[in-house]
């Protein structure tokens, strides 16, 4: 399931490169490598990072819905169990569990993205 959303950033984000900047490499001498390595991927960062803060939400939606269909414990499993007694506090419970699991997610996914892509520090503040 995240497969695809990271696949689409990642493949948007290395075509957003001006083809002037390849021209310009390539006249200065750069090989293959260096133009990925220095040009493409730095340019491409900032969209693969958006696909993988998608893909990190559809994950964790993903293993929960897994563990409604076919497991035995798990936080699926109890969001599933409390949902079908009418237990409001354990679903709630569960919901806000997921929630911070969510949120410590995008939070590693954001200081990655401002460790591998520090030019984009100042851009955010």
């Amino acid at each position: 399931m995240t497969f695809f959303p990271l696949l689409l950033a990642s493949i948007s984000g290395f075509q957003i490169l001006d083809n002037r900047l390849l021209y310009l490499t390539r006249s200065m001498g750069a090989s293959t490598w260096q133009t990925f390595r220095f040009l493409r991927v730095p340019a491409a960062l900032p969209v693969i990072f958006s696909g993988i803060k998608a893909s990190a939400t559809i994950a964790a939606t993903a293993a929960i819905v897994a563990e409604f269909v076919g497991a035995n414990q798990g936080l699926g499993y109890v969001l599933l169990k409390g949902t079908s007694t009418m237990d409001l506090e354990l679903t709630f419970a569960v919901l806000v569990v997921l929630t911070v699991i969510g949120i410590i997610i995008n939070y590693v996914v954001e200081f990655s993205e401002w460790l591998m892509a520090p030019w984009q520090r100042d851009q955010s503040s």
